[in-house]
């Protein structure tokens, strides 16, 4: 058990080390971050598993230069892998155990920044606003040092205002649509790894035959409509909401896609390179598709059976 700790301290210390010091490497490497801590809930407990992501995150203040978004950032992640440890204890349903994972992370983030942003004595929005700006610059000197040909960058300088604004708009979905995504990840890595050491994780069946509520569509089909009205506060309201509804759906065409991969057992190299492709935005879309189109088609013919 003692080696099996220092392995999981060991993997969380470089986790966080690639997020912050390795751009690329580092986004994908945040999304395994809360495995770390839904494993330390699981072992510790409540009270000492709240202790020690309070201690990270101290750990972290003088690292990422104070407080502030990039400890945020950090923040989130931790904190989701908590609130998973802390439902998935509960023995709920896979939608119940990552939708209040989700909503407890993001409900508690918002708490926590608007106390950041009173403490500033400045509006959450115009704060959020210097970030991106900020973080977009980093982008645009990291593709210099790249060596990325200055014809291909002078396109995101001349339109660097329109795309912050424009990311702004949608930052509450993509802040959802990233929760979604690492709970759901997290979930699967988190299954292997409680019960390969023996501690209880909640029996959700073989997820690559989930299939998002048939009622979700309706959901949708508002969204959409708001998305068509004139009105920014609709406007608003359907493009956010739509974001999130696909990514569900997104989520689904992945189980569509490796329920049949484990029916015709495709070799894992294959596996690997499909889901490399989902970088392709048209891959992207044809996962979403299947997911979508499954309330009607029922690819995995579910219903019938055994």
């Amino acid at each position: 058990m003692n080696g099996q700790i220092t392995r999981v301290a060991l993997l969380g210390v470089f986790l966080f080390a690639a997020a912050l010091y390795m751009p690329i490497i580092g986004v994908a490497a945040s999304f395994f971050i809360p495995l770390i801590f839904v494993y330390f809930r699981t072992l510790m407990g409540r009270k000492l598993g709240a202790v020690l992501l309070v201690a990270t995150m101290l750990v972290l203040i003088p690292v990422v230069g104070g407080v502030g978004f990039n400890l945020f950032y950090f923040f989130e992640y931790a904190l989701l892998g908590f609130f998973l440890g802390e439902f998935l204890e509960w023995g709920l349903s896979i939608e119940k155990t990552l939708g209040f994972a989700v909503v407890g992370t993001i409900v508690t983030g918002v708490l926590i920044m608007l106390m950041y942003s009173a403490s500033k004595d400045a509006s959450l929005w115009d704060l959020t606003l210097q970030y991106l700006t900020a973080n977009l610059e980093l982008t645009i000197a990291l593709y210099r040092k790249l060596g990325v040909p200055a014809e291909n960058i002078r396109p995101i300088i001349d339109s660097k205002e329109v795309i912050v604004r424009t990311f702004l708009f949608v930052i509450p979905s993509i802040w959802c649509v990233v929760a979604i995504v690492a709970a759901w990840i997290n979930i699967l890595a988190g299954r292997k790894l409680l019960v390969a050491n023996g501690f209880y994780f909640p029996d959700f069946g073989p997820l690559n035959r989930w299939k998002a509520p048939d009622k979700l569509i309706w959901m949708l089909i508002v969204s959409g409509v708001m998305l068509a009205i004139p009105v920014t506060a609709f406007k608003f309201t359907g493009l956010n909401g739509v974001i999130v509804i696909l990514t569900i759906y997104f989520i689904q065409g992945i189980a569509i896609v490796s329920f049949f991969f484990e029916k015709k057992g495709f070799p894992i190299m294959l596996r690997v390179f499909f889901y490399l492709m989902l970088l392709n935005h048209a891959v992207l879309f044809l996962v979403i598709g299947l997911g979508l189109f499954d309330l009607w088609a029922n690819f995995r013919k579910l219903d019938v059976e055994v």
